[in-house]
């Protein structure tokens, strides 16, 4: 069992305990513990406590997978010549 913070339609912080099936790189499978469309708390949770009221910032969803253009080149530490950009 892992822990998370959520946020409810108060802006009070709460704890939840979550199911968590597998992980890879920064993504988790949660089997049970949080509802579709509840608002967990994915940075800055060093800052907060259960039960403290935040000001919610939303930050764009994330997608596990590739991109329609295909999986992305490793690059050289250069930007992408103007044609690629």
């Amino acid at each position: 069992m892992k822990s998370l913070l959520v946020v409810g339609d108060d802006n009070k912080v709460a704890m939840r305990t979550v199911q968590v099936s597998s992980t890879a790189d920064n993504f988790a499978v949660i089997d049970s513990g949080v509802k579709a469309g509840e608002r967990v708390i994915v940075e800055g949770a060093q800052k907060v406590r259960p039960g403290i009221q935040v000001a919610v910032q939303q930050s764009a969803p994330r997608q596990a997978q590739e991109p329609a253009s295909g999986p992305q080149q490793p690059t050289s530490g250069r930007a992408p010549p103007p044609s690629q950009r």
